[in-house]
């Protein structure tokens, strides 16, 4: 994600630009455009890591603030938010058909979803 809350999505090879939106809510466009320190960028929006979904339908971000965003790729749509961590989130991965999404975070946490539903099935801690 840029400076300005766009998000690029490429195809690899032909280096095609397949997607761009901004990343951000249209009703908060004001408070997210307005003039930020990098230390503000990382504490509260930041993407720390991302992954796409098999058919790059769906985005998940992990962000700094331990929230999972989940947007349509299609769409350019915010659709599901959930806090996942209490602090920065740190790695996402599908599993081979995208049924099993797990998250880990800086607070020593691994969380297992359902990625269909957004529901949490289990949690590993340290």
């Amino acid at each position: 994600m840029s400076k300005d809350f766009k998000v690029s999505i490429w195809e690899v090879g032909s280096w095609t630009l397949a997607h761009s939106f901004q990343a951000y809510h249209q009703a908060d466009m004001q408070f997210y455009q307005r003039e930020m320190t990098p230390e503000e960028v990382c504490e509260e929006f930041d993407v720390a890591v991302l992954t796409l979904n098999n058919d790059a339908s769906t985005l998940v971000c992990g962000l700094y603030n331990g929230v999972l965003q989940f947007w349509d790729v299609f769409k350019q749509e915010l659709f599901f938010e959930i806090p996942s961590h209490l602090a920065e989130v740190t790695a996402l991965e599908y599993n081979g058909d995208c049924t099993i999404l797990v998250s880990s975070g800086a607070d020593y946490l691994i969380n297992v979803w359902n990625a269909r539903s957004s529901q949490l099935l289990f949690e590993i801690r340290e």
